[in-house]
């Protein structure tokens, strides 16, 4: 199934499988092939023409986004109201990823590090719990990154019940390599920043970051990649309608593609389980994994769009 991030029912197919499968190159529900457009994630706040950055702007849509008290659109949203709209209007797919931070302050691009942790919401809830254990750089406590947040893992969870009954499609990408690239901004409350975990990652202080991060040579960093992979299939893993996705704008190297793939391996053989992968990468690295004979034939999907 290619995936060029557009992938609603258009006709029946013979011999109906329980949830999402691949058919002949097509994603299958049931009976019906799933056919339409994918959206994909907010990954912060909002940017308004001619205005500037601001924080009252109606952003995009973000399945773990949490507005205290706030339910509806660019606030907490009503994921079964979601995934009806995304049947009604031609969209069944959504690509999910965490957010580049936690709260709205940092929405003006700014790298200043706060002083207190007088968060602003909504907030883009982030996979791993905070320790209550020292200061980040956004004024909170710093990250365990061997703990995980259970808001955000029940957010997703329902999300991907409401995909396996209706007939929707969760992307879930693991990591978000934006925050690791492109501006200082996006970098400074990243949970694997030094400053913000009580962890000793090695991770460099400034971007870029991304090759310290795809590094699985170090042990520390390899173990902690190892233990979320693992965290995102445990809560994921029971439902049939989510497609795994490496990263948002994955451009690393081929050595870490085949790392996530083995450690998918790895917990399918451990579980009993089988999942659908999504290869979204660079054409080499994915010229690579497809000529693996070993891993080429456990991709579903392929996702075209960093050629």
């Amino acid at each position: 199934m290619l995936f060029p991030s557009v992938i609603m029912f258009i006709t029946e197919v013979a011999g109906a499988v329980e949830g999402l499968s691949v058919q002949n190159g097509w994603l299958v529900h049931g009976r019906e092939v799933i056919w339409g457009c994918a959206q994909h994630n907010g990954w912060w706040g909002g940017y308004r023409k001619n205005t500037g950055w601001i924080h009252n702007y109606k952003v995009r849509t973000a399945i773990c986004r949490n507005a205290p008290g706030q339910v509806g659109p660019s606030l907490t949203e009503d994921l079964s109201r979601l995934t009806d709209a995304m049947l009604q209007y031609g969209y069944p797919g959504f690509e999910h990823n965490y957010g580049l931070w936690y709260d709205r302050r940092r929405d003006n691009h700014d790298t200043i590090k706060r002083t207190d942790g007088n968060a602003q919401s909504p907030y883009l809830e982030q996979p791993w719990a905070r320790s209550d254990k020292g200061k980040a750089w956004d004024g909170l406590s710093k990250y365990d990154l061997t703990d995980f947040n259970n808001r955000y893992f029940d957010r997703l969870k329902e999300f991907a019940r409401h995909c396996d009954s209706k007939g929707t499609v969760l992307l879930h990408n693991f990591y978000m390599q934006h925050a690791l690239l492109e501006n200082p901004a996006h970098y400074v409350d990243f949970p694997w920043r030094p400053v913000n975990c009580v962890q000793d990652t090695g991770m460099p202080d400034t971007i870029p970051a991304a090759n310290s991060f795809y590094d699985i040579n170090d042990k520390t960093r390899r173990e902690l990649h190892r233990l979320y992979i693992h965290k995102c299939l445990d809560e994921l893993g029971d439902y049939t309608n989510v497609i795994y996705l490496i990263s948002q704008e994955y451009t690393g190297p081929l050595s870490f593609v085949q790392f996530w793939m083995d450690t998918i391996k790895e917990w399918e053989q451990a579980k009993g389980k089988t999942v659908k992968i999504g290869l979204a990468a660079t054409k080499d690295v994915m010229d690579a994994i497809l000529e693996d004979p070993e891993r080429g034939p456990g991709i579903s999907t392929l996702c075209l769009s960093y050629w």
